[in-house]
């Protein structure tokens, strides 16, 4: 529980003078700042704001293979707080919050996530017109009997690397 003397030791039941005294002083307090910004004085600080636009980013995250442990990482919060936005059991969320979710890229930074393959099968497409077939790409890059396995996400570490193999044997194949 909060310390005595506070509003919200108060909120929470206790009544003794010191609590009341504490609440006394946060209503008035409050009271103040309501009038001041009534009168122009002061500018009202927006604490929350609607989560709209933070669950659609996020959403957006998810479909470039993104998970909700890599975005609460980066944005330093836990995963149940992503979910949650996520899923719109919060449908107001404070303007930090909001600004750190937003300005988390859509290409995942750490090597063990997860991404979409499909550029890499578009360039593995590219090289079967050529007459490179995916078991030379696979023996380029040191598989294990040269086969290149490829499906719909893969590690962004490996998908670097497919990458840069393919890019490779493009440029050498014009």
């Amino acid at each position: 529980m909060a310390e005595h003397g506070t509003h919200n030791r108060y909120s929470k039941g206790c009544r003794c003078e010191k609590c009341r005294i504490g609440h006394r002083n946060y209503e008035r307090n409050a009271a103040r700042r309501r009038r001041r910004v009534k009168y122009g004085i002061e500018v009202e600080k927006i604490r929350l704001i609607d989560a709209e636009e933070t669950r659609q980013h996020i959403l957006f995250l998810a479909s470039k293979g993104i998970g909700l442990g890599a975005i609460a990482n980066q944005v330093g919060t836990n995963r149940a707080t992503i979910q949650y936005i996520k899923r719109g059991k919060w449908p107001r969320i404070t303007v930090e919050l909001s600004s750190k979710i937003l300005a988390v890229p859509a290409i995942p930074r750490e090597p063990m996530a997860y991404t979409s393959a499909e550029p890499i099968h578009e360039l593995l497409r590219q090289l079967e017109k050529k007459g490179i077939s995916s078991k030379d790409v696979g023996r380029a890059l040191g598989c294990r009997y040269g086969n290149l396995q490829v499906k719909n996400k893969m590690r962004v570490w490996r998908y670097n690397k497919v990458e840069t193999a393919c890019r490779e044997m493009l440029r050498l194949h014009p």
